[in-house]
């Protein structure tokens, strides 16, 4: 199994006024985007799954994706689920991303490099048999 640790530039300390219901409505929506989405709770978890694609791994650096040259405001900056992934993190819970055949996990580390504790994603590819969809589950909530 090949394994990656992505580092991104963003600390724990970004967007602190963010709270969990703005992070999983961040996730929520980029399912409604899509077109083709399901949601599944449980009294303690949200699973949140979109079909069609896949999120391209350039689109961990800030500033790529697909939006970024469109005419729409709306996520022009592809910084939406970045976010809503460091302040999961940030509060705790558990996140993990079936990407395709592969799994990402998010977790926020201290980095050498940035000499502060930042959000890292770890790709563990070939996880999964590829299937074009995005399942992104949150473990640890609340029922609100």
């Amino acid at each position: 199994m090949t394994t990656k640790k992505v580092p991104l530039s963003l600390s724990r300390n970004y967007v602190r006024d963010w709270t969990v219901e703005q992070a999983v409505r961040e996730l929520i929506a980029n399912a409604l985007d899509q077109g083709d989405y399901h949601f599944d709770t449980t009294s303690d978890s949200i699973c949140i799954d979109s079909y069609g694609g896949t999120i391209p791994e350039d689109t961990l650096l800030l500033g790529n994706g697909s939006k970024t040259c469109g005419d729409s405001n709306i996520g022009q900056f592809n910084e939406g689920y970045k976010i809503a992934l460091l302040v999961l993190c940030r509060e705790g819970f558990n996140v993990e991303i079936r990407n395709g055949a592969d799994l990402w996990t998010a977790s926020l580390e201290y980095s050498d490099f940035y000499e502060t504790e930042c959000l890292h994603v770890t790709i563990n590819y070939d996880i999964y048999p590829q299937e074009d969809c995005v399942e992104i589950g949150v473990s640890g909530l609340s029922q609100h």
